[in-house]
């Protein structure tokens, strides 16, 4: 846990972001000694099989939830993790999510604008999740990511609007 915390330290992530993951990180715990799951058993798709377990038993706790994307970075980062193992066709929402925050940051991006568009984005990505996790980019069609422009709009500024107007 320790080498967690400093390696999300080192990646920018906020504190905030950082109590989510480690509370992401004791549910896998948990799961794993349930299921009796080494560390070598863990792979991509169990780490997504728990995402989507997790998030039907604890739905507010979701953004905590999504944070296991973080730690499989992390598992594979530190060698825990094979990297040749294939993640699931076309990457999980989490995952994908966790990459692109991970590329905002090593482009310079600061901390708070890019949890800002993890929220702002990851609401767009449940709308086009399918039951495996997966993205099905054929639901982002123009209605759909109007309606959620639309609905964003009626709780945010129009600065906030324009940025995920960007985002999305």
């Amino acid at each position: 846990m320790t080498e967690l915390v400093g390696w999300l330290s080192s990646q920018g992530y906020a504190l905030t972001t950082t109590h989510n993951i480690v509370r992401a990180v004791l549910r896998l715990g948990e799961w794993m000694i349930r299921g009796h799951i080494t560390i070598t058993d863990l792979e991509p798709g169990t780490i997504a099989a728990l995402i989507r377990a997790d998030n039907a038993a604890h739905s507010s706790h979701r953004v905590a939830n999504d944070s296991t994307a973080a730690v499989e970075i992390f598992l594979r980062t530190t060698q825990r993790l094979s990297s040749s193992q294939e993640s699931e066709p076309y990457g999980g929402a989490p995952t994908l999510l966790a990459q692109w925050c991970t590329e905002l940051r090593m482009n310079g991006y600061g901390h708070r604008w890019i949890e800002k568009a993890r929220n702002w984005v990851g609401g767009f990505l449940d709308l086009i999740e399918d039951d495996k996790g997966g993205l099905d980019w054929d639901l982002a069609d123009a209605e759909v990511i109007n309606g959620y422009i639309l609905g964003f709009s009626r709780h945010y500024s129009s600065t906030a609007v324009q940025c995920l107007t960007a985002l999305v």
